[in-house]
C-alpha cells in the first residue's frame, strides 16, 4: 500500500514537471521570436575587404588587355589559353572571396579569424596569378631577364603590370 502512495506521487510530480519545462520552453521561444532581428544585429560581422575586390576587377581588366595583345599578335597566341585560364583564376578567387560560411560568424573571434586566413590565402593567389601575368608581359615585351622578378603585394603587382601593358601598347 506504501508503494502505490509513492507511485501516485511521483507521477503527479512527473506531470507537474513537464508542464512547467514546456510552459518554459514556450516562453523561451517566444522571447527569441521576438528579439529576433535585434540578436542578429547586436552580432558584428566581418565585412569583405573593398580594396581587395577593386584589385580583383582591376587585374581581370589587366588579364582581358593581356589577351587583346594577343589576339592581335601572332607570336603571342600560344599565351592566350595561359591567360584565359588566369581570368578563370581570378573568377575563382573573387568567388571564394565573397563568400563565407553562413556559421563563420556565429564562431565569434575564432570564425573572424578563419575568414581573416582565408583572405589572406586568397591574397597569395592573387600576387602568384600578378606574377604569371607580369612574366606573360614580359615575354609580349620580348625581355625575358626581367621575367623573374617577383612581387609582394598586391598594390606591387597592379602598378608593374600597368606599367607593362602601357609600354606594349
Amino acid at each position: 500500500m506504501l508503494k502505490s502512495r509513492n507511485i501516485v506521487r511521483d507521477i503527479i510530480f512527473f506531470i507537474l514537471l513537464m508542464a512547467i519545462s514546456k510552459k518554459t520552453i514556450e516562453r523561451t521561444w517566444a522571447h527569441i521570436k521576438k528579439e529576433k532581428p535585434s540578436i542578429f544585429n547586436k552580432i558584428e560581422v566581418h565585412e569583405l575587404d573593398k580594396s581587395f575586390l577593386i584589385s580583383l576587377k582591376e587585374t581581370k581588366k589587366q588579364i582581358d588587355q593581356a589577351i587583346e595583345i594577343s589576339k592581335a599578335s601572332d607570336m603571342h597566341a600560344d599565351k592566350f589559353e595561359q591567360l584565359k585560364q588566369m581570368r578563370n583564376e581570378v573568377k575563382q578567387v573573387e568567388s571564394k572571396f565573397k563568400k563565407n560560411s553562413p556559421a563563420t560568424f556565429l564562431l565569434g573571434p575564432l570564425g573572424t579569424t578563419a575568414i581573416v586566413l582565408k583572405e589572406k590565402e586568397l591574397e597569395k593567389n592573387l600576387i602568384n596569378i600578378m606574377n604569371d601575368l607580369g612574366n606573360i608581359l614580359y615575354a609580349f615585351q620580348g625581355n625575358q631577364q626581367e621575367a623573374n622578378i617577383k612581387i609582394v603585394s598586391v598594390e606591387q603587382g597592379l602598378a608593374k603590370n600597368k606599367h607593362l601593358i602601357e609600354y606594349i601598347t
